[in-house]
């Protein structure tokens, strides 16, 4: 852009300069005839030659100038096509970039979902295992002893088995969440490239 201004500067300052030149001859030649001097047929053909010659050199220079012109055009449409595209890509790395920390903080969310309930489930298999053992340290217990731990070994089983399936629910989401973690880094990746 800047080159092709500035060659197209001096290609106009150069015709400006040979125009002031053959106006300079053409003036000169209407003094000569105006003061009554004969020119002689040499010096008119002369004239005429460099006269053609000056009109040639501007006509090339002018074709120059035009090219030029083109040239800069096509130049800054591909640089404003190349910015766009530039920032599309930006923003959609962004957008990525958002999206695969959310899911990381997703992730370990779930991990200490998955940690929590496997407490919860180890103390459950504690009590219901030293309850277990309480009964059967007692020989013949008393049926409402009986019964209610009955009961509550019923309740420790049933709250086992709840935290093993919640265990397994959060151990099937964060195979989910890692997978899309990983689609999306290698998506990211590809954008990079």
């Amino acid at each position: 852009g800047i080159n092709a201004e500035y060659m197209g500067g001096k290609l106009r300052v150069k015709g400006q300069a040979l125009k002031v030149q053959i106006g300079k001859y053409e003036h000169q030649l209407k003094q000569r005839e105006d003061m009554g001097e004969v020119l002689h047929a040499i010096d008119f053909d002369q004239l005429k030659i460099e006269n053609q010659q000056f009109q040639e050199r501007i006509d090339q220079k002018n074709k120059e100038l035009v090219k030029l012109k083109l040239t800069t055009g096509n130049t800054v449409q591909n640089m404003n096509a190349l910015t766009e595209r530039l920032n599309r890509f930006s923003a959609e790395q962004t957008w990525l970039r958002k999206e695969i920390r959310q899911r990381e903080d997703h992730l370990k969310k779930l991990g200490e979902d998955i940690t929590t309930v496997r407490q919860e489930k180890d103390r459950a298999e504690s009590k219901n295992t030293q309850l277990r053992l309480q009964h059967e340290a007692v020989k013949v217990p008393k049926v409402e002893d009986y019964i209610q731990q009955k009961a509550e070994m019923f309740e420790l089983q049933k709250a086992a088995a709840n935290w093993k399936r919640k265990v397994e629910i959060a151990e099937g989401q964060r195979g989910i969440v890692l997978q899309q973690k990983k689609a999306l880094k290698a998506s990211s990746s590809r954008w990079r490239q």
